[in-house]
């Protein structure tokens, strides 16, 4: 990333009038920032793992533009997708279609 390597020029640089503590700062903060990216990347890995052992994910991941963090956010909101009668209705709910409602036989 390229804030990481921004920030360390910046506390390497001895000239540019940062104090002591604030340097302290920032390093702490930069540590933090790379336990965060750590885990990001492990939570990551995890997905893509589930991603390829699952059939559904994997009929989701056919779809261009689903990448596996797209698929498993769609997978925990859907579900098994049993809730629908058909695709219109889960188009509808993901609000990609205007909603379907009919009212005494009549489809609007």
């Amino acid at each position: 990333m390229k804030l990481h390597g921004k920030l360390q020029d910046v506390l390497e640089d001895a000239t540019n009038g940062l104090s002591f503590v604030l340097r302290g700062l920032l390093n702490r903060l930069g540590d933090d920032l790379k336990l965060l990216d750590m885990s990001i990347n492990s939570i990551d890995c995890e997905i893509k793992a589930l991603c390829k052992l699952h059939p559904r994910y994997k009929a989701l991941l056919s779809i261009p533009g689903f990448g596996p963090i797209v698929a498993a956010s769609f997978m925990s909101e859907v579900g098994s997708g049993e809730q629908c009668k058909n695709g219109r209705q889960v188009s509808a709910w993901c609000g990609l279609v205007p909603t379907q409602s009919s009212s005494g036989g009549k489809i609007r």
